[in-house]
């Protein structure tokens, strides 16, 4: 699969469904926000939005098949010492591989 946009298009695509977003939104808590307005849907993970599906604010689509996965770039500056916590996190991903 392609890019992350990519990826939705064609897993829907593959099922029957034609999507022809009028928008479409990088931030997570736009996206949220414009899901509560009734201006799409977010696909989130479940922790980001569980104050929001406990007041109601927005509800969970429960999908019984498997979604595609996504990869994960890192793109840091050459030359420019990586902190303690950046180090170690990407020291995670390298081990997850």
């Amino acid at each position: 699969m392609g890019a992350p946009e990519n990826t939705w298009d064609e897993y829907f695509s593959s099922h029957g469904i034609a999507i022809d977003p009028q928008i479409e939104l990088s931030n997570m808590d736009l996206m949220v926000e414009f899901a509560i307005q009734g201006l799409g849907v977010a696909c989130t993970i479940k922790d980001y939005v569980q104050k929001e599906l406990q007041n109601k604010l927005l509800y969970e689509v429960k999908v019984t098949e498997e979604i595609p996965t996504r990869s994960l770039g890192i793109t840091t500056k050459k030359g420019m010492p990586l902190s303690t916590a950046a180090q170690k996190f990407i020291d995670i991903l390298d081990r997850q591989q």
